[in-house]
């Protein structure tokens, strides 16, 4: 006999947590046919990365980011290295194999973009600004709402060719920051070249 599993199940938890669920109900409670109670339910069940999606429960993640941020240890940093910026982002790497999005926090600094994960600690990506070949903003439509991506090419690392996007309530401020560290970096080359 092989084993099986309940497929309905399954698929009614991936249906909750990926996509949502919203239940709308209105409940009169009545005594002799005269209305006493009336109530008036919503809720929505869904993955907490949906309910970010729809717009739903940002003052709790804003919270949580901010709290994170605040906690923790920081990565370790080279001589004359400073953290410019520092936040809670979402990100993937495509390279020659697919990844999945991950959390992390970033650390903008004078010479590298590093993220890290805090719990437990581990250094999940670091590029040196000077090996960044582009460095864009990316607009798309995701389910109602535009989404800002930024995304980070970088052909010199570790032989291949690296792609980075990244998600955050604050990617422009990120671009902005790794814009002009990046031009700091064009001109210092171009004044050595010549």
């Amino acid at each position: 006999m092989k084993p099986s599993r309940d497929s309905a199940l399954v698929d009614l938890l991936d249906r909750i947590l990926v996509k949502g669920v919203v239940l709308h109900a209105d409940i009169i409670i009545t005594v002799a046919e005269i209305p006493l109670i009336g109530i008036n339910l919503r809720a929505a069940i869904a993955g907490i990365k949906t309910m970010l999606d729809y717009g739903m429960m940002e003052a709790w993640d804003e919270k949580i980011r901010r709290i994170a941020l605040e906690e923790g240890q920081e990565p370790s940093l080279n001589h004359g290295e400073t953290v410019i910026y520092r936040t809670h982002v979402t990100f993937r790497t495509d390279g020659k194999v697919k990844t999945v999005w991950m959390h992390g926090h970033l650390y903008l600094t004078n010479l590298r973009l590093i993220i890290v994960r805090r719990n437990p600690w581990e250094s999940l990506l670091e590029i040196e600004i000077d090996r960044m070949d582009e460095i864009k903003l990316v607009m798309s439509k995701y389910l109602t709402r535009d989404r800002v991506t930024l995304q980070i090419s970088n052909r010199s690392y570790g032989g291949s060719e690296l792609s980075v996007r990244i998600i955050s309530s604050d990617v422009k401020t990120v671009f902005e920051e790794l814009e002009q560290l990046a031009g700091i970096y064009k001109q210092r080359k171009l004044a050595l070249n010549v």
